[in-house]
C-alpha cells in the first residue's frame, strides 16, 4: 500500500508532487509484472476537502490564482482551494492572493474554515485497473465490491467454485500458497485526493 496523504492536509504544493511519486509506483508495479496475469487495482479510502476552481486560461498553474475572474469582493482566488484548513479566515477581511508569494515553499493557501489541518471529504474516489478481470472494476463502485471483485478474479473465498476458476480458463485457483494462472495480485490501495479524477 502505498500513502498519499502526508501533505495534502496543509500543502496542496507537496501534495501534487506525491501525485507524481504514485505514478513512478504504478509504471514500477507494471514493469515488475505480467500484465496479462496481473490485476493491478489503484484507488483511495477517501477525497479531500480541496479542489481545482474557476476558469483560468489554458497553460495556468493551479498553483496561480484565476486569471479570468475576481470574487465579489474584487480580490484574486487561488485555482487551488481548500475549504478547511490551517490559514482559515477568522476575523478579517479575506488576503488577495494575487499579492502574496504564493509560489514560495513555505506558502500555505488560505482556506474558508480554520482547523489544524484539512480534513478527509465524502466524494467519490476514482479506480482505475489493468489486467485481468480488469472490466468489473469501473464507474462508482462500493468500496466492499472490490473486495468481492479481487476475490472473484482470484477464486478465493466464496468464489472458489465459480466456472472461470477452471483450470484452462483465464481466471486463477489458490490452491495451497500458490496462485495457478496468477503469479501475483498486486493491489496498490493509495490515499488520493479530488485533484486526481
Amino acid at each position: 500500500m502505498i500513502r498519499l496523504i502526508f501533505r495534502i492536509h496543509t500543502d496542496y504544493r507537496y501534495a501534487l508532487t506525491e501525485t507524481l511519486e504514485l505514478e513512478k509506483a504504478v509504471e514500477k508495479a507494471l514493469s515488475l509484472v505480467d500484465q496479462q496475469e496481473t490485476l493491478l487495482l489503484v484507488t483511495a479510502d477517501h477525497s479531500h476537502a480541496y479542489g481545482v476552481v474557476g476558469y483560468p486560461t489554458r497553460n495556468t498553474s493551479v498553483l496561480d490564482v484565476d486569471n479570468t475572474a475576481k470574487g465579489d469582493d474584487n480580490k484574486s482566488y487561488l485555482i487551488s482551494s481548500y475549504f478547511n484548513g490551517p490559514r482559515g479566515i477568522l476575523d478579517a477581511p479575506r488576503s488577495d492572493p494575487a499579492t502574496e508569494d504564493r509560489f514560495a515553499s513555505n506558502y500555505t493557501a488560505e482556506s474558508l474554515v480554520r482547523l489544524s489541518f484539512s480534513t478527509h471529504s465524502a466524494e467519490d474516489v476514482p479506480i482505475y485497473a489493468n489486467g485481468p478481470y480488469s472490466e468489473l472494476f469501473h464507474s462508482s463502485l462500493d468500496n466492499t465490491f472490490i473486495a468481492h471483485a479481487t476475490m472473484y478474479s482470484l477464486c478465493i473465498g466464496p468464489y472458489t467454485n465459480q466456472s472461470h476458476c477452471n483450470e484452462g480458463n483465464n481466471g486463477s485457483q489458490l490452491r495451497g500458497l500458490h496462485l495457478n494462472n496468477f503469479y501475483y495480485l498486486l493491489f496498490l490501495s493509495v490515499i488520493l485526493y479530488t485533484f486526481i479524477h
